[in-house]
């Protein structure tokens, strides 16, 4: 892509359009000025003959609304080049960034995430063929102190995987998105040059009338005619434009994190061990989870253990904790985080204009995981809706969008079963899916 970004050098962009923006504004406000104040001179008598009345013809046939064209361009750079120091303010928090650089270190860490991966198996093989043929092998305590080293490893080589893909992603939006900016507005510029000098050929006569013979005609109707559509794409109080992908794969990145977590992977071992069971503890979980109590209605949660043991009690009890509003395993923090530090729901938009709702990712994941663990539909969307009674409360309290959400993940798990749900096919069924309203 061969695509580098510097902070200093787009800040000095900004700095020096915003200057000669501000110079333009001020001659075409004069240019406004004189011209009102012409017509005015005439309509009202003061200036009066035939190359006043010649005058008045030019200045309200060709050269006000050449002006008033060139006011339009004016408005759309300054309205584009807002949107482009919004998207300079996403790009420039990484710092500097060179697309084939970054490219070549996410391949560096990832070959060296591979290595450390085939290193932690080979480990565990010899682990195990070492307890096979020699119980109790003095030297097992090494190899699992080593193993301990190489899963650290190999959870900083993983941040530093996701911090790479992060800075790809948002050099590569700011290039597509930027690369939509000042086009229109620069022609319509350079035709208003190329038609000031035409106008300059006009021949006027002392009766009043002027002619066009020479003078290319052509130029001024495509300035006067020349469409101007303005790319604005700053934020707002609604939406995060242009930024749907990248939350959509943080989102993926983060269910497959949740799904490999020592807590998940308890989960999933209580659903299989006996899904009846799973079910059960998270319809007691959302009953007996009260506000400012974390283990809820004594009483009925004692009779719950002596039935069911420890175990199935503090899965529900992770299940309340990771699945509760702003928790671990709830995908508003994140994206609050990455775009909308302002409470609230807000819309990420991809450049086809499609719209997902910022609370529907966690409950997607919601609907995906607890699919994957054999709940059934009812039990997840009780948890989705149980608002702070239960603690879980995946989105708004009794919000249709919920229910819609957490029932599409299902879906999804059942559409892509076996782990065939890539990152490309979540983006694109999210995005697609309508959830925003």
């Amino acid at each position: 892509m061969g695509v580098k970004f510097d902070v200093a050098d787009s800040t000095n962009l900004i700095s020096a359009m915003r200057n000669n923006l501000t110079n333009v504004n001020a001659i075409i406000d004069r240019l406004h000025a004189g011209s009102r104040h012409l017509i005015g001179q005439l309509d009202a008598g003061v200036l009066q003959g035939a190359a006043f009345t010649a005058g008045r013809g030019l200045f309200c046939e060709l050269i006000i609304p050449a002006i008033t064209k060139l006011s339009q361009a004016v408005d759309d750079l300054q309205a584009e080049l807002a949107s482009y120091e919004y998207a300079h303010s996403v790009v420039a928090e990484e710092g500097d960034l060179d697309h084939d650089d970054l490219k070549q270190a996410l391949r560096d860490s990832e070959d060296q995430l591979r290595l450390i991966e085939q290193q932690i198996e080979q480990n565990k093989d010899l682990f195990t063929q070492a307890n096979g043929l020699y119980p109790g092998f003095d030297d097992t305590g090494n190899l699992m102190h080593q193993s301990q080293v190489l899963e650290q490893l190999k959870a900083q080589v993983g941040i530093e995987i996701d911090l790479l893909e992060k800075k790809i992603a948002k050099l590569e939006w700011f290039v597509a998105d930027v690369s939509n900016y000042f086009s229109d507005s620069l022609q319509v510029m350079k035709l208003a040059t190329q038609a000031a000098t035409e106008l300059n050929k006009v021949a006027v006569e002392t009766d009043g009338s002027y002619y066009t013979n020479g003078v290319n005609l052509l130029l001024i109707q495509a300035l006067l005619e020349a469409k101007i559509s303005t790319n604005d794409h700053a934020p707002d109080a609604d939406g995060v434009y242009h930024s749907l992908e990248f939350a959509s794969n943080l989102s993926y990145d983060k269910l497959l994190e949740w799904l490999a977590s020592e807590e998940g992977q308890q989960l999933r071992w209580l659903a299989l061990e006996d899904p009846r069971l799973f079910n059960s503890m998270l319809r007691n979980a959302m009953v007996y989870k009260v506000d400012g109590n974390p283990v809820g209605a004594l009483g009925a949660a004692l009779d719950y253990l002596k039935q069911h043991g420890w175990v199935a009690f503090a899965g529900g009890e992770i299940f309340l904790e990771k699945f509760k509003t702003w928790g671990d395993w709830d995908m508003k923090r994140y994206l609050d985080e990455e775009y909308h530090p302002a409470p609230g729901a807000f819309d990420l938009r991809d450049e086809q204009g499609r719209d997902v709702r910022s609370d529907v990712f966690g409950n997607v994941n919601y609907g995906i995981m607890l699919g994957l663990w054999g709940v059934d539909l009812e039990t997840a969307l009780k948890g989705a809706n149980s608002g702070n009674a239960a603690g879980v409360n995946a989105g708004v309290n009794h919000d249709e969008l919920d229910d819609r959400a957490v029932a599409f993940g299902f879906e999804l798990y059942k559409k892509y079963p076996n782990g065939t749900l890539t990152k490309e096919k979540y983006f694109e069924e999210l995005a697609n899916a309508k959830l925003f309203e």
